[in-house]
């Protein structure tokens, strides 16, 4: 599902999954360099010169785009986008239907809640739990 906005993603799987036939592919791009150690779901596409350390669990209908870097043990849940060149590192989770923008770094162990947008080249140094935009150096929430 070569889609970035989640609520339509996911409106669409859903709509979709109701027939016996259809099934969603996983796709992953052969540049892609990505350890063994990683879960990913149904449908997930992941673009071409994205690397991906380890013990990494990545959710359903997820799309990473191109260029992006994954840190280790990092949990990306369901119809999360990741738009290009997004850098996130070790022990970071983001939550459901979220998507973080373009070129947007997020620092080591933080926690992005469902439905989160965080704007392109933003950079995340705490915590983004309450669902909104979050924008800038460093990441806050838009009002």
């Amino acid at each position: 599902m070569a889609i970035g906005l989640p609520e339509l993603k996911e409106r669409l799987v859903g709509q979709l999954s109701q027939y016996d036939h259809v099934e969603f592919a996983t796709l992953i791009d052969t540049s892609v360099i990505m350890s063994e150690h990683i879960k990913i779901g149904e449908g997930t596409i992941i673009c071409a010169s994205s690397i991906l350390t380890t013990n990494i669990v990545i959710g359903k209908h997820v799309t990473i785009n191109l260029d992006c870097t994954l840190g280790h043990d990092d949990i990306i849940s369901d119809y999360v986008t990741l738009y290009p060149s997004v850098n996130v590192s070790g022990c970071v989770s983001i939550g459901i239907m979220s998507e973080v923008g373009t070129g947007t770094q997020i620092i080591q162990g933080k926690r992005i809640g469902s439905g989160v947008t965080v704007g392109a080249g933003a950079v995340v140094v705490r915590d983004l739990l309450e669902s909104g935009v979050y924008t800038g150096i460093p990441a806050k929430r838009k009002a």
